[in-house]
């Protein structure tokens, strides 16, 4: 730049640098919402691992100390010497302290820790009780619980052989792992065998009951918490009951077991070569010619021994499970007991634990429905996040519903990804006029055995080259007398009959087993066949809507978000979404209506016969139609509830917004009734 001088005289010269001014006010991009696992989950975590320590764990220590107190009193008393005093010096003692610890440590932290790690398993739902647990088993959770509870049974039976004979009044059970024979030292006691079969045999029998109740997952439920004391005397009622029953079972599959094992497989692997060597000095003391139902009431204190410990061992694991339930399906209010509620609540709304979600939604539909305007205030005049909180809760609500519409679309059948089949071109008159020929696939000469044996039978065979050459020689090269001919073929005819008639035999053998075994042939249980094998119309109806209790959290979160929107949105940032939220209310009840059409059509209810009286299969099939029509109706009574309510609050205003026809017109159909 060239500048003059009051002089005359020019000179250039460089401009200044321009600098920008600093300020506070710059433009700042709005911060998202904080993942769940860092601002919510921690915090649910948190409240969880306390109850687990306090309620779950201390419940069960404290059912195990009861039950350890019993078993010595009972050990250590006689049969007119039981009384309230003895129990009370027990219950004091450090012997007591020590049996309980053992117990606790045995029987209840495993089933616990393996509750917990195994808490957000998702539920698949199977149509019969055959299918469940068959399928069940070769999931990992049910199956790494099925080993926790052998290793459970198994250690207690072998603390229950060991500590049973120290302080007991009676006689010596002799529960030890040998016989005790000074002659025999390693033959194998078979009343430590018996114990360990019944622990076994109710660990299996405890775990299908599980596996059938699928009880692994959870529901988060709105009844109260109860304190541990009355807790467990509220459920101890239950829970004996149905130890007693499950025992009683086990004690009777041991028993069978037991002798089977003793009269027939023993004896059959005992003749193997090899295993015979093997086996001889641990169990040949079992195959004396004893009676093995002599053995049954000859040893009635191990079998009610066995009963017992299969009891408690029962006892304990369904204390455990129940309190487990209780504490665990009990809402935590998480983020409506701090100060940014509406951030925590949209940041557990991105989590993808099916379980957390529960509690998340449980929050929101409180925070949505109660009249308190601070609760929701914190979610709708929200500006400090992009999206807004209010924008976040309402995507994630639809989008969870989406999954579960798509699930229902597909009735619970998992999606096809294959890729489609092209059909084939149909044919044209041209080609039909056609001649066509059949054109030979395989190969034209005979085929080759590749297998020494087929190759060796081929050659002895009648019409084998070979033989033929035989025959055609026999007259020049080979003479066979008459009598040597005459006695072998005796020999060949009754070799043949003795192999057919022992054919036939086995052959009669095995279609007897058959009609023996046939369930059809006995009507006794073709009722417990039936309850087995057929699947259930309910069943098939929760397949297709799993998160039936988490949807209609997501619908009554959603319509209350919209209705109070009106009033309580002053940015309109859930306002906009209107039409998605009313389009995808409208698909979910249309689809739930055809779901109830269809499974009354393919399971409908059998007409009673011309007698006037219903069949079994008519009394299950009216019990599941009932369960169905509860399972479905509940979420449509919710959709239409929430629909109404988005239509009573909106009135005329919804006529500014674009919805698909089909919606419309359901829409319309929902503002005549109301109207």
């Amino acid at each position: 730049m060239t500048t003059v001088d009051s002089f005359g005289r020019s000179s250039v010269s460089t401009p200044a640098r321009a600098t920008a001014i600093s300020s506070s006010f710059a433009n700042r991009a709005s911060p998202s919402v904080q993942p769940a696992s860092k601002a919510y989950e921690p915090h649910l975590r948190a409240v969880l691992s306390k109850k687990f320590v306090s309620n779950v764990l201390g419940g069960a220590g404290i059912a195990s100390w009861f039950i350890s107190v019993t078993w010595i009193t009972w050990q250590q008393s006689t049969p007119g010497s039981i009384g309230l005093f003895r129990w009370v010096v027990n219950s004091l003692s450090p012997l007591s302290v020590f049996y309980a610890f053992l117990l606790w440590m045995v029987a209840a932290v495993p089933i616990a820790v393996v509750r917990k790690y195994y808490l957000n398993t998702p539920n698949t739902t199977y149509l019969s009780p055959r299918e469940t647990l068959l399928k069940r088993v070769f999931e990992r959770a049910y199956r790494e619980t099925y080993l926790v509870l052998l290793s459970s049974a198994f250690t207690l039976a072998i603390f229950y052989s060991l500590f049973s004979g120290m302080h007991s009044s009676r006689n010596d059970p002799k529960l030890g792992l040998w016989a005790g024979s000074k002659k025999h030292p390693l033959h194998i006691n078979g009343r430590f065998l018996f114990i360990i079969l019944s622990q076994v045999s109710g660990a299996t029998l405890y775990f299908a009951r599980e596996a059938l109740r699928s009880r692994l997952h959870l529901q988060v439920t709105k009844q109260p918490e109860l304190n541990i004391w009355p807790l467990l005397s509220s459920y101890s009622i239950s829970s004996t009951l149905s130890s007693l029953v499950l025992s009683s079972l086990t004690t009777f599959i041991s028993l069978v077991s037991f002798g089977v094992l003793r009269s027939i497989f023993l004896p059959v692997v005992y003749r193997l070569p090899i295993v015979h060597a093997f086996l001889r000095p641990f169990i040949a003391h079992f195959l004396r010619p004893t009676l093995t139902v002599t053995l049954f009431w000859s040893n009635f204190d191990l079998i009610g021994r066995s009963f017992t410990l299969a009891f408690l061992s029962m006892m304990m694991w369904d204390v455990t499970s129940t309190l487990f339930e209780h504490y665990f399906s009990a809402p935590v209010a998480i983020a409506l007991n701090s100060r940014d509620s509406g951030a925590l609540l949209a940041s557990g709304i991105c989590s993808t634990d099916p379980y957390f979600l529960l509690h998340v939604y449980t929050e929101l539909c409180e925070a949505t429905s109660d009249d308190d305007l601070l609760k929701r205030a914190a979610i709708f005049n929200d500006s400090s996040h992009n999206p807004s909180l209010s924008t976040t809760v309402i995507r994630q609500c639809l989008l969870l519903l989406g999954k579960d519409y798509q699930v229902l679309l597909n009735r619970g059948n998992a999606s096809s990804t294959s890729p489609a089949v092209s059909q084939p071109a149909q044919k044209t008159p041209d080609d039909l006029g056609k001649s066509t020929a059949n054109i030979i696939r395989g190969s034209v000469y005979k085929n080759t055995h590749n297998n020494p044996l087929d190759t060796l039978a081929e050659s002895l065979s009648s019409e084998s080259p070979m033989t033929k050459a035989l025959i055609d020689t026999t007259g020049n090269t080979i003479g066979i007398s008459n009598v040597l001919q005459a006695t072998c073929d005796m020999s060949a005819n009754a070799i043949k009959s003795a192999s057919y008639k022992e054919t036939e035999n086995l052959i009669n053998l095995a279609r007897i087993i058959k009609s023996w075994f046939s369930l059809a042939h006995y009507r006794s249980l073709q009722p417990l066949y039936i309850w087995w094998a057929r699947e259930r119309m309910d069943k098939a109806v929760q397949r297709a809507l799993p998160n039936r209790e988490l949807d209609i959290m997501i619908i009554n979160a959603l319509s209350s978000l919209v209705a109070k929107s009106l009033d309580n949105d002053i940015l309109g940032h859930v306002q906009k979404d209107i039409p998605r939220v009313l389009e995808a209310l409208v698909l979910l009840l249309i689809e739930l209506e055809k779901l109830q059409t269809e499974a009354l059509a393919t399971y409908g209810i059998k007409k009673p016969n011309s007698q006037g009286a219903s069949s079994e299969n008519d009394v299950y099939n009216s019990s599941e139609v009932a369960a169905a029509n509860e399972w479905i109706g509940g979420v449509k009574s919710v959709l239409q509830t929430g629909i109404v309510y988005i239509i009573n609050t909106f009135g005329d205003r919804l006529g500014s917004f674009r919805f698909p026809a089909q919606i419309a017109l359901r829409l319309q159909k929902f503002i005549d009734v109301t109207s």
